[in-house]
Parts: structure tokens; C-alpha cells; sequence
């Protein structure tokens, strides 16, 4: 998806020197604002990223940085999202890491699945009915 940002922003940077050739600064100043933004989030995605450290997972993006300790997972929430599947996991210490997993990585998605799906499948985490087909569909076969 960063890559898409950023052909976007390309794009946009073209039509706008092109445009400025015809002398209309307020239309040059939206297309400048417009590419701008595109290349802040593509250079974001590019550098978001999920690592898991013994029982310690950490989400990483160009803003936040989150960490959860996987041993106390309370609740694990799925969604559709643009691009992929938003993961939401919260242990009974109140800490929480949301993250994407990126559809268009199935082995990175499967490796990631199958080391969260003990601690997802842990007697006492609530359990959306989307986690349970995001582990279904996504999981290495046993």
C-alpha cells in the first residue's frame, strides 16, 4: 500500500507542475499539499512493522509504538481493513497493540498467525468470531 501512496504522490507532483505552467498558485498550492501528505504516509507504511520476542509482541509505525505482553491476553479483536486485516490484542494489565496485518504477505501473515494462535487460543482470552477465521484461514495446518 505505501508503494501505491507513493506512485499517488508522484502522480499528483506531475499534475501539479504541470498545472503550475498555467499560472493558478491555489491550484498548485492543493496538488503540493495533496502529494506531500501521499509521501509522509507512503514513507509511514514503509517503515511499520510487527516483532515478536518471546511472549512480547511490539508494533512499530512512523507514529506509535506499542507493546503487549502476550502471557496475560484478555481479549483479541479482527476487522477488515484497506490493505488488510486490523489485529487488536489487550492483556489484563491494559496494554494494547493494534496492528494490520497486510493481506498481500500471506508467509509473513502465516508465520506471525501461528506464533500468536497459543496465546490467542489461551483458555480465558475473549476471542472475536473474526480472530477465530483470521486463525482458521491464515494458520499453518496442523
Amino acid at each position: 500500500m505505501a508503494y501505491a501512496q507513493g506512485a499517488v504522490a508522484v502522480v499528483i507532483g506531475i499534475a501539479a507542475a504541470v498545472y503550475a505552467t498555467q499560472g493558478e498558485p491555489m491550484i498548485v498550492l492543493v496538488f503540493g499539499i495533496v502529494a506531500t501528505t501521499n509521501a509522509i504516509l507512503a514513507v509511514g507504511g514503509l517503515r511499520s512493522y510487527v516483532t515478536a520476542e518471546g511472549t512480547t509482541l511490539t508494533a512499530q509505525n512512523f507514529y506509535r509504538h506499542q507493546v503487549v505482553e502476550l502471557k496475560g491476553l484478555a481479549t483479541a479483536q479482527a476487522a477488515p481493513s484497506r490493505g488488510g486485516i486490523v489485529i487488536v490484542l489487550k492483556n489484563t494489565s491494559g496494554q494494547v497493540v493494534r496492528f494490520i496485518l497486510p493481506t498481500n504477505n500471506k508467509a509473513g501473515m502465516q508465520r506471525l498467525i501461528d506464533y500468536l494462535k497459543p496465546y490467542l487460543m489461551a483458555s480465558g482470552v475473549n476471542r472475536d468470531k473474526k480472530i477465530d477465521q483470521v486463525i482458521e484461514k491464515y494458520a499453518s495446518p496442523a
